[in-house]
């Protein structure tokens, strides 16, 4: 990603996570369902509800099947199965962005 141009920060866990969204702000967040300290949904949850961070556009990225339904609806803008390519991701972010 950043070959292609985009700023990006990363973070460990969803706890650090969410506080680099509420600080920094993100242009979009690739949320990956099985990350540390609680999980992508619990994320994507607290997301939504935090005034500071309900309007920052996320796209989820996992390898877990028949998580795609419960994504959308926790609010994804986008949605991505493992393994992916390059240019899907690219792809993605560009068209999630663009919105």
């Amino acid at each position: 990603m950043k070959a292609s141009g985009y700023d990006v920060l990363t973070a460990a866990d969803s706890i650090q996570g969410m506080t680099m969204a509420r600080n920094d702000k993100p242009d979009l967040i690739i949320l990956d369902i099985m990350i540390p300290g609680g999980g992508g949904f619990a994320v994507a949850e607290r997301l939504r509800q935090a005034p500071d961070t309900r309007d920052i556009p996320f796209l989820v990225l996992t390898g877990i099947p028949g998580t795609e339904e419960k994504a959308y609806q926790a609010g994804a803008a986008f949605y991505l199965k493992k393994p992916y390519n390059a240019e899907e991701l690219l792809d993605a972010i560009k068209k999630v962005l663009e919105k």
